[in-house]
């Protein structure tokens, strides 16, 4: 199966909300039980702005007239 970059664009954004939830479930719970897991939250942001950047390229790609 040949990815195209709108189908690598589409799956990183599934990725995103995927790793934004986690973050998110993760820093709530550390609020409730006032025990933070820094090293899960650390690379969960890690994680987010990597696909952030990945997404940016991918859109830039695919935004450009093909000639």
């Amino acid at each position: 199966m040949n990815f195209t970059n709108k189908n690598k664009l589409y799956f990183s954004v599934f990725i995103l909300l995927i790793f934004t939830y986690r973050l998110i479930d993760k820093i709530i719970s550390g609020f409730k039980t006032q025990d933070f897991n820094y090293l899960r939250i650390l690379l969960n942001i890690i994680i987010i702005v990597a696909l952030i950047f990945n997404i940016n390229k991918y859109y830039n790609n695919e935004k450009k007239p093909k000639e």
